[in-house]
């Protein structure tokens, strides 16, 4: 880093690479964000108990990602497409789904904003576990929508990261 304020950003899959990420820069000494936005992602010292979507066979795991949302349908149906991405997907699962979970909870020292879909599933204890992986503070928003909530409010999630940094900037 040059010494900048940066912030990170991850979905999904991605806030849990970010979360790690920061850690590792934490651990390590490194200069850290000033901000961290998790969406889409269930607290990291949380049990995954959502189905496997790894260990489904090839017409359900297709069924499933169709049913969570964020694919187009089309896709679906190019072989050529699904030859690859499929099994991209299915690794993809299989990370997540086999992370090792973290009992110590770690508080990073910025602080942290977390962005759900109402439909997703979380629960709300889920959902406001997030509080305990910051010594700042952690400012949580519930959207209207599933798993992919952010490609409908992704205007409105730009203001409020705009904000959070503006916010973050000041300290």
């Amino acid at each position: 880093m040059n010494g900048l304020p940066y912030v990170l950003f991850g979905h999904s899959m991605g806030a849990m690479i970010a979360y790690e990420v920061i850690q590792k820069l934490v651990n390590s000494n490194n200069q850290i964000p000033i901000h961290a936005f998790f969406s889409g992602c269930r607290a990291p010292h949380l049990a995954d108990r959502k189905k496997k979507y790894h260990l489904l066979s090839e017409s359900e795991f297709k069924a499933s990602i169709l049913e969570l949302g964020g694919t187009s349908p089309e896709l679906f149906n190019s072989a050529d497409f699904l030859d690859i991405f499929l099994p991209l997907l299915r690794n993809d699962f299989k990370i997540v789904e086999t992370h090792n979970v973290q009992e110590s909870i770690r508080p990073l020292p910025f602080p942290i904003t977390v962005f759900l879909g109402k439909s997703d599933e979380f629960s709300a204890d889920q959902c406001d576990s997030w509080k305990k992986h910051t010594s700042g503070l952690c400012s949580i928003y519930h959207f209207n929508g599933g798993h992919f909530f952010h490609q409908e409010h992704m205007e409105q999630l730009i203001k409020l990261m705009n904000f959070r940094v503006a916010e973050s900037l000041q300290y």
